[in-house]
């Protein structure tokens, strides 16, 4: 069930999608006014961040999807349904990069700044896309009696005191974005936002994963805390690396 965040004049916004596109929306704007300060043209870097949206949610879909398979073998015209929540940022991170690497050359512009920008999109993006979900009732927390747990509803209509699991990926989502700005202005070294934000959100997926409600999706769990670890760890190699060849 997909709730609705608005209607008016006949025109119903749920909550996931129009989240999920105010974020995007948001994001390239900011990672557009931040390009010439990561050393970017501003204007082809808008085109790319523009037409590498397309992939990105594409194979976050597609991520989504192959992990659930058997609950949507039986349904495919619900594949490519996005307005109850089902997108998975790692499907997304891999479609992207792997398309970026045909795409940039074609623009001139320089890969590792390039996904400094990216990495403003995404985060920004996340902050808003999981308040959608929050709302929405997807990617619930467990249950909880705990002091910081909230009434939440999920996509079923079913009401109980949760951890806002959703919430606190958006929080994640901000301090990161702070602390990967702070970085790469202290380090002035192209890449660095991008692997910074890389680092910090492996690791906090990981974490994160352990107040989910796992219902159901315990090897969904196991796949994103493998990925999780894997990309956090090449991220902070990727990192050293650059910083100690500078």
């Amino acid at each position: 069930m997909a709730r609705t965040l608005l209607r008016w004049r006949g025109v119903t916004l749920h909550a996931y999608p129009t989240m999920l596109g105010l974020g995007s929306i948001v994001g390239i704007v900011t990672a557009t006014r931040l390009a010439p300060w990561l050393g970017l043209p501003p204007g082809r870097t808008y085109v790319a961040l523009v037409l590498l949206l397309i992939p990105a949610l594409v194979g976050s879909r597609l991520l989504f999807v192959l992990m659930r398979w058997p609950r949507f073998r039986g349904d495919l015209r619900s594949v490519w349904r996005t307005s109850d929540g089902g997108l998975s940022l790692y499907g997304g991170l891999v479609l992207s990069s792997l398309s970026s690497t045909l795409l940039l050359p074609t623009l001139g512009l320089p890969f590792a700044a390039f996904w400094d920008a990216a990495a403003v999109v995404i985060l920004i993006g996340m902050a808003f896309t999981k308040v959608g979900c929050h709302v929405n009732g997807c990617c619930l927390g467990r249950t909880s009696t705990r002091w910081f747990a909230m009434d939440a509803t999920d996509v079923h209509g079913q009401h109980a005191r949760r951890i806002p699991a959703q919430l606190l990926e958006s929080a994640l989502a901000i301090v990161l974005l702070s602390l990967a700005i702070t970085t790469r202005a202290q380090r002035s070294v192209a890449g660095a936002l991008f692997l910074t934000a890389t680092v910090g959100y492996g690791v906090g997926r990981f974490a994160l994963e352990s107040i989910r409600d796992t219902s159901g999706r315990r090897r969904d769990v196991t796949v994103n805390r493998a990925i999780s670890v894997a990309l956090s760890a090449t991220a902070a190699l990727a990192l050293w690396f650059g910083v100690a060849l500078r």
